[in-house]
């Protein structure tokens, strides 16, 4: 489903690659964050074809990989197929190497760091969000080997955990569903990023219907 996806809007992707990863600022491994206002906006597809995207490039230098930093609801395996076991939760709990962790998807060619469980993420107990204040380590570790690195990370409104990620960030590509997410929302979540100088580096808006065929918009 990812690969047809990405081959589908080949253009638009390619498109975001060069917006969110240019040349130019491009000296060492670049994260961009993915999220959204609220859940099933399409974070995850999105993340995942830009990867597949990115994977597929013949500019591409130095490896991809997706960091599924959404413990409130991980979905990454259910579109991809690689073993269980090693997550994101583990190294920020438990204080785990990074590295026994990522899995390759040969399919796409592209690394994951799994999220995992909010149970291993807070042993102790406490709030998920507190955990994500140790995910700044494990992310300068990823900038020294991989050039790529797109964080897949929960809704805005419900949850602070993409605040406290955006602080850690290059930038954020924010994900809103047409026709549903209202312009009010999606204001308030972008003042809550911008609020902790999260920098917004665009907009997908995605899950938009064609009424005429989609090639046609291109010259409207």
């Amino acid at each position: 489903m990812i690969k047809e996806l990405a081959q589908s809007y080949a253009d638009e992707f390619h498109r975001l690659q060069w917006e969110l990863f240019p040349e130019d600022k491009m000296q060492t491994g670049r994260v961009i964050q993915i999220t959204a206002s609220r859940f099933s906006e399409g974070v995850t597809t999105t993340t995942l074809a830009l990867a597949a995207t990115i994977a597929a490039s013949p500019q591409r230098e130095q490896g991809v990989i997706v960091v599924e930093a959404n413990l409130r609801d991980p979905s990454v395996q259910r579109f991809l197929s690689f073993e269980s076991g090693g997550s994101l939760a583990r190294v920020m709990g438990h204080g785990d190497d990074v590295w026994p962790h990522i899995q390759t998807v040969e399919a796409l060619g592209v690394a994951v760091l799994p999220a995992g469980s909010v149970a291993d993420a807070v042993p102790s107990g406490g709030e998920v969000e507190t955990a994500f204040n140790n995910i700044g380590r494990t992310l300068e570790k990823l900038r020294g080997r991989y050039r790529y690195i797109l964080v897949d990370t929960p809704p805005v409104i419900p949850f602070r955990d993409s605040n406290v990620i955006a602080t850690m960030t290059d930038g954020i590509l924010f994900v809103v569903e047409a026709e549903v997410t209202r312009s009010q929302v999606v204001d308030f979540s972008l003042k809550k990023l911008s609020a902790v100088q999260g920098k917004i580096l665009g907009l997908v808006l995605n899950k938009r219907q064609f009424h005429i065929p989609q090639w046609l918009y291109r010259y409207l």
